[in-house]
């Protein structure tokens, strides 16, 4: 029963190769003439890197955008962030709001915070420092941004 299983297995694979032979499609832009072999030949420098020098170049330039764009998401948009307690954070004024102030002549204003903790508060809270806007960001991360969404969109 073993071995039928296995002549089995044997036939169809022998089925599935020459079902394969039968209908590859083969692309040589050799075989080819006019605009559709220009077609053929770009097509297979940017999906077959075992084609032509050229199209191991081309792939290998979209990995290394690939990780550099992926990199520099992550390295940019990493901003610091620390451990606070809940009533460092639940009374921060700023701007307008804490100029129209009042507080009593000779009390320091960072003695000034709620008086109970809200509820559903916890004791700790991650507070991080907003990302900068664009137009403060370093401008070699636009570049580099720039040119790999221009090669992604080529490839």
């Amino acid at each position: 029963m073993g071995a039928a299983a296995i002549r089995h297995n044997d036939e169809s694979d022998d089925n599935l190769e020459k079902l394969r032979q039968e209908f590859e499609v083969v692309l040589d832009e050799n075989l080819e003439t006019g605009i559709r072999r220009v077609q053929v030949w770009v097509w297979l420098i940017f999906e077959d890197a075992t084609h032509s020098k050229l199209g191991r170049l081309v792939q290998s330039w979209v990995f290394l955008c690939i990780f550099l764009s992926t990199t520099l998401e992550l390295v940019m948009s990493y901003s610091p962030c620390e451990w606070k307690p809940w009533y460092e954070v639940s009374f921060q004024l700023s701007g307008a709001d804490a100029a129209s102030m009042t507080f009593l002549p000779g009390v320091p204003t960072d003695t000034y915070t709620l008086a109970a903790q809200p509820p559903g508060m916890p004791d700790i809270v991650r507070v991080c420092e907003p990302r900068p806007k664009m137009r403060d960001e370093w401008v070699g991360y636009f570049v580099m941004e720039a040119v790999c969404i221009l090669s992604f969109t080529f490839e």
